[in-house]
């Protein structure tokens, strides 16, 4: 009888030897790095900040502030602007500010805002009227934007009947909370415009009614001097004697 054996070793003739473990190394791996889409934020440098309108109703007043984006890159703001605040005398007041609270007009979500050159994101605040009597007058003199640790100049004068005054995060002005901005108004004479130029009214012309045209006048043609004619006089022969 014959006895056929039954070995382990495989047979490799004409043939290539596989196991699973060579479809693991066989399978490429590939990582996508996905760019940056948030551009960067807003430096100090690259914002112009003026006042957009104020709005008075009963003993409450809203300041609207706008901060442009003069650079030619994008950038992005957001968060909650700083003041600088001094009382009537000049003296400066420290930490007047309540983030948020509770006006309508100030108290929303923080977003960020993406501004390309030329674009706008506001900002609302709200204090006492400075009519209301009773309570402390002060004055807005500077605005620091969020995220960044330069103030400008603005000039905004209000009251503060418990020592505070609330602000609002930076918004876009074309989402919902732009409802809430003050419209843009001409600034008094001798405030700050949003670009930051002083506005001047000639003395006595505080109605500005523009630029004086003169009125043209018609040239003087001089008339020339028409001589007389001169007639001859006739000689009249005498007679002789």
């Amino acid at each position: 009888m014959a006895i056929f054996l039954l070995g382990t070793s495989a047979c490799t003739s004409g043939s290539t030897s596989w196991s699973p473990g060579d479809a693991a190394m066989a399978t490429e791996v590939t990582t996508t790095t996905l760019a940056q889409t948030t551009d960067p934020a807003c430096g100090a440098d690259q914002l112009s900040i003026g006042v957009e309108g104020t709005s008075s109703e009963g003993t409450t007043q809203e300041s609207t502030v706008a901060f442009e984006n003069v650079s030619n890159a994008a950038c992005s703001l957001s968060g909650y602007p700083s003041l600088s605040v001094t009382d009537d005398l000049g003296a400066p007041l420290s930490n007047p500010t309540v983030d948020g609270g509770s006006y309508g007009f100030t108290n929303f979500p923080v977003a960020s805002v993406t501004l390309v050159k030329g674009a706008d994101a506001l900002a609302n605040i709200g204090t006492d009227d400075p009519s209301t009597s009773g309570c402390q007058a002060a004055t807005i003199d500077g605005i620091t934007a969020p995220n960044t640790s330069s103030s400008q100049q603005v000039m905004i004068d209000v009251a503060m009947c418990d020592g505070t005054m609330t602000v609002s995060p930076v918004f876009d002005p074309s989402g919902q909370e732009g409802a809430t901005a003050v419209p843009p108004s001409a600034p008094a004479s001798g405030s700050p415009a949003p670009n930051g130029s002083p506005v001047t009214t000639a003395p006595g012309d505080e109605t500005s009614p523009g630029p004086q045209i003169p009125t043209p006048t018609a040239p003087t043609v001089p008339i020339p001097a028409i001589p007389a004619p001169t007639v001859p006089t006739p000689t009249v022969p005498v007679p002789q004697a």
